[in-house]
C-alpha cells in the first residue's frame, strides 16, 4: 500500500496581509520556505503550547531567571528543587502523554529542553540503560538546580536512583530504567 497522503488544512486558512508579510520575512530571514515556518508554527503549538497555556507557565527573560539562580542559597535551591522534581514532572507528563513511566519522563524534558530555551538535551539509550546531558549557559546554581530537579523526577516516577555529575554548564544523569 502506498504511503497515505497528509491532510492539508492551507486552502482553508485565511490571514491578513500583514501576517501574510510577517511569515515571509520571518521565513526568509531563517532561510526556510513560509509552509516549513507555518509547520514548526503549528507543531510547537501542539507539543507544547496547548499544555502549557492550560498549566499557566510564564516566560521570562534569561537575565532575570539568572539573577534568581544567583542569589538563592545553594541549600535552598537543592530543597526547592528536589521538592518541585519529586512532584511537577510527574504531574505534567501525565498530563500530556495520559501515563508516566521514565521513557515519557525523558520525553518530557526532551521537549522542555526544545520549547524552553534553558538547557540542550542529548539522550542515548543502550537497551534500558540511559545517559541524559543537559547542557546550558546558565551556571553551577542551574547545573544544581537541575540535578537534583531531574534526579528526584527519576526515583519518583521509575524508582530508580540515578547517579548523576555536573560541572557549570552541564548535568550528565545516568540510569537504568527496568
Amino acid at each position: 500500500m502506498g504511503a497515505q497522503r497528509k491532510r492539508t488544512i492551507a486552502r482553508t486558512i485565511r490571514i491578513t496581509q500583514e501576517l501574510d508579510d510577517l511569515l515571509r520575512k520571518d521565513a526568509k530571514d531563517k532561510n526556510t520556505s513560509v509552509n516549513a515556518l507555518a509547520y514548526s508554527i503549528l507543531t510547537k503549538y501542539a507539543e507544547w503550547d496547548r499544555f502549557f497555556e492550560k498549566l499557566r507557565f510564564i516566560t521570562m527573560a534569561e537575565e532575570v531567571f539568572r539573577h534568581i539562580l544567583e542569589v538563592v542559597e545553594e541549600e535552598d535551591l537543592i530543597k526547592i528543587s528536589s521538592e518541585l522534581g519529586a512532584r511537577l514532572p510527574k504531574e505534567i507528563a501525565v498530563f500530556m502523554f495520559k501515563q508516566i513511566d521514565p521513557k515519557t519522563l525523558l520525553e518530557f524534558f526532551s521537549l522542555y529542553a526544545k520549547y524552553s530555551g534553558l538547557y540542550k538535551c542529548e539522550v542515548e539509550a543502550k537497551g534500558e540503560e540511559y545517559t541524559v546531558i543537559y547542557h546550558h549557559d546558565l551556571g553551577m546554581a542551574w547545573s544544581c538546580f537541575l540535578k537534583h530537579f531531574i534526579e528526584e523526577a527519576i526515583k519518583t516516577v521509575g524508582g530508580i536512583a540515578p547517579k548523576s555529575e555536573l560541572t557549570e554548564n552541564e548535568v550528565i544523569i545516568r540510569f537504568q530504567a527496568s
